[in-house]
């Protein structure tokens, strides 16, 4: 129910100002009124109430004056029609206050201010007939005062419905986006995972074919590294990975550029608007600071540490995800036929 609360404030609004009609017209009907120079009031009442009908919902949404200003008037309204009837029939009087005081208390509990001034206008006809009756009614009084003590506590009711409804929704809004973010990452290392990696380069190939921006792509794979868990065991691949990839990291810097772990000891990195040059500076770079780590790879026979092969490809125009990645993965295996350890640029 504490999900709903918010609609029941904007439907409230609408069912509480029909239900001041109802009761109007009713009234309306049922007495005549008590002076034939008064005769012309209740219309004016329902032709009034009519227009604070109209957009109920927009007062929910406008400035915060709006709503009790007009929940004011609509009360005046009200006041207005009970002085029109008269009020010697104080029990007529005295429900319709206790009506409109517990519908209001459910419909407008957010704006208590709204609640006050819906209120306000209606002491006017309630003390004048409480003091022209005769023997003072305190059944009435006392009815009166039951309905405002339960409306309050009504009030009070959901206004605590509803900051834990927002605590709620809080918490599984931020429950969402860390599945989601949880979803995209790769469980061993925190970078992109590979089904995150294939729809961002979807939407970057989609993009640059109306753009023509540069997209570049490299792929890399650790060298031998299947002998590197062989020999040092795979709690020391999995640091491994994980130092890589945090090198990878931090050699892009750019957060609009994907460093995703594409599949065992293979990475990709996606470069939006760069070029080969672009992509070959970082790989530089990369490849400088995996030598500074120097990881002790004593089964490789190219290298007594870790070291990586790459391959880069750019996008052209007309091109596909698909093509782009095989294009950088010919230049990685050419990479890897040359030797290992350096990079190829298709």
């Amino acid at each position: 129910m504490a999900f709903h609360l918010r609609r029941i404030a904007r439907h409230g609004y609408q069912r509480l100002i029909g239900l001041l009609l109802l009761l109007v017209a009713v009234n309306a009907l049922l007495q005549s009124p008590s002076s034939g120079l008064m005769s012309w009031v209740p219309m004016l009442i329902l032709l009034g109430l009519s227009v604070l009908l109209a957009k109920p919902l927009s007062a929910l949404r406008g400035p915060d004056w709006q709503l009790p200003v007009q929940t004011l008037v609509a009360g005046g309204f009200v006041a207005l029609h009970q002085l029109s009837l008269g009020t010697t029939n104080l029990t007529t009087l005295i429900l319709t206050d206790a009506v409109i005081v517990l519908t209001s208390a459910i419909t407008l509990y957010t704006r208590p201010v709204a609640i006050v001034a819906l209120l306000v206008p209606l002491l006017l006809p309630l003390t004048t007939a409480l003091t022209t009756t005769s023997p003072f009614p305190w059944y009435a009084l006392t009815l009166l005062a039951i309905s405002l003590v339960v409306a309050q506590q009504m009030q009070h009711t959901l206004s605590r419905w509803s900051r834990l409804s927002r605590r709620q929704q809080d918490r599984y809004r931020k429950l969402q986006q860390l599945m989601s973010q949880k979803s995209d990452q790769d469980g061993l290392t925190g970078i992109t995972n590979r089904s995150r990696f294939d729809q961002r380069l979807k939407q970057l190939v989609a993009e640059n074919r109306r753009t023509r921006n540069p997209l570049t792509l490299v792929m890399l794979d650790v060298d031998y590294f299947r002998s590197y868990n062989d020999h040092y065991g795979h709690k020391a691949g999995d640091l491994c990975l994980k130092g890589l990839a945090k090198l990878m990291v931090h050699c892009s810097r750019r957060q609009t550029d994907v460093i995703a772990r594409y599949g065992g000891e293979e990475f990709a990195i996606l470069l939006p608007a760069t070029d080969k040059g672009g992509a070959e500076r970082l790989l530089r770079q990369l490849r400088t600071e995996v030598a500074e780590a120097a990881v002790t790879h004593s089964h490789s026979p190219i290298s007594d540490t870790i070291t990586l092969s790459a391959g880069v490809a750019q996008w052209t125009p007309g091109q596909g995800a698909d093509a782009l990645v095989e294009q950088a993965g010919k230049a990685l295996n050419q990479a890897k036929l040359e030797g290992r350890n350096r990079y190829v640029i298709a």
